[in-house]
């Protein structure tokens, strides 16, 4: 939603429940703030620091959040995370999201494996659609331009946002529809009729750019990592960055600045 509003910095609250009390590791915190980048976030608010009485004694009290206080073991050395947040977030907020594909999914997992293989991805919505410009085989929306679209399992959407994908095929752009294409209208109101819009809209792009528009079978949550090479490639869409030996626990996400490209890799394993 940032990357579509043009917003430069966006927050989060971080490490709420990062462990069990007193377990928490200056590693895992690190991961947890890479996982927030990975999402989209580039500005934290620890969760938190335990306020505690003297009275209560060491290592005091504890109810919510990761414990994050002067008593942990690791206090002295906290900063050097710290340090690593700053610069990060600092680059972050001084560039731009560049992402390829725009995508309509009710579930996380597609999402995830187009970034482990060096896919960048926002999530957009009808209104999103309907309000893009389609131009030069690109969706444009603010400062992205989408080069595909993909549609996962959506069974309807309106007329008008039919006809905006419509516009984006006419223009050259590339679209996936997994398991089926949109075929009626959501609501009751005038169903029959708006319904029969959007299904024939879908159908004659369906039919008319076979070249560039897919209705390919979709897969289990655990099998998307292998769907994504053999179904993007057949569209022509090269990733924005290249993986020799992608894996399910390597993330990256691509920021542009003054033409320069920005590739920011998290290894999550925490092995």
């Amino acid at each position: 939603g940032a990357h579509l509003a043009g917003r430069p910095q966006v927050s989060c609250e971080t490490m709420t429940s990062g462990s069990g009390a007193f377990r928490l590791r200056l590693q895992d915190i690190k991961l947890g703030i890479d996982t927030s980048f990975m999402a989209g976030i580039n500005h934290h608010f620890y969760h938190g620091y335990n306020s505690s009485t003297p009275q209560a004694g060491f290592p005091g009290w504890f109810y919510c959040g990761s414990y994050i206080d002067e008593k942990e073991l690791w206090w002295p050395y906290f900063k050097e995370v710290n340090i690593y947040n700053s610069r990060v977030c600092y680059v972050l907020q001084k560039s731009v999201s560049k992402s390829q594909i725009a995508l309509i999914s009710w579930e996380t997992f597609l999402w995830e494996a187009l970034h482990q293989h060096g896919y960048c991805v926002d999530y957009v919505n009808e209104q999103i659609i309907c309000n893009a410009k389609s131009d030069r085989r690109k969706l444009k929306y603010n400062q992205q331009e989408y080069e595909i679209l993909i549609l996962n399992r959506v069974d309807a959407i309106e007329p008008q946002t039919a006809k905006a994908i419509k516009d984006f095929a006419e223009c050259g752009g590339k679209i996936i529809f997994i398991d089926h294409a949109p075929s009626y209208a959501p609501g009751l109101t005038n169903a029959e009729e708006r319904s029969r819009q959007t299904r024939d809209t879908i159908n004659e792009i369906v039919e008319r750019y076979r070249d560039r528009i897919f209705v390919v079978p979709g897969v289990d949550v655990k099998q998307w990592f292998d769907w994504v090479p053999e179904n993007l490639a057949k569209t022509g869409i090269k990733p924005a960055v290249q993986i020799s030996k992608p894996d399910k626990l390597l993330y990256q996400i691509h920021q542009v600045k003054n033409d320069k490209d920005i590739f920011f890799f998290a290894n999550l394993d925490v092995a």
